[in-house]
């Protein structure tokens, strides 16, 4: 996940992104969180909202992943900004809560096209906005 992260390639960063995004909802370390989103963007902000509301619950999402297939980047992309097109799915995860008890399940999600805005930060590339790809 490191060498994906440090990509200069933002089709290779995405999947590190995505990998990091996923270990912090699914181990409650969301201070990994910063390295995945820009600071103050909309993913960001999406992300804090999330965070909080576990964080404030004591809770995690054990076993939560996001899965990025096709992974292609968009033409037009450079050194400051890259749109990532991906298909992301979400394998079935569980909420738990601070004594690791199962609160809820949530199954596996159905596949979404989205595309992905990276923008650099301290020379890695990281998630500044999610659109819908399906365009």
């Amino acid at each position: 996940m490191t060498a994906q992260l440090a990509s200069p390639d933002p089709g290779v960063a995405v999947l590190g992104l995505a990998r990091l995004r996923s270990l912090a909802f699914s181990s409650g370390d969301f201070l990994l969180l910063e390295q995945v989103n820009v600071p103050g963007s909309t993913a960001a902000v999406a992300d804090v909202r999330i965070s909080a509301r576990l964080k404030e619950s004591g809770r995690v999402l054990a076993g939560f992943s996001t899965v990025l297939t096709r992974v292609a980047t968009e033409s037009g992309s450079g050194s400051a900004r890259a749109v990532v097109a991906v298909t992301a799915s979400t394998p079935p995860y569980q909420e738990r809560g601070p004594d690791g008890a199962v609160l809820a399940e949530a199954g596996a999600g159905p596949e979404q096209r989205l595309r992905l805005v990276l923008a650099p930060v301290a020379g890695h590339w990281r998630l500044q906005d999610v659109l819908d790809g399906s365009g």
